[in-house]
């Protein structure tokens, strides 16, 4: 487990809470 890989899984982490977010504001 590297830093490189930090970013990217960072990146995809708020992606994955945006859209869960988004998905909560719907019901």
């Amino acid at each position: 487990f590297g830093a490189k890989r930090l970013p990217g899984l960072a990146k995809s982490l708020g992606k994955s809470t945006k859209e869960f977010k988004s998905a909560l504001e719907e019901e």
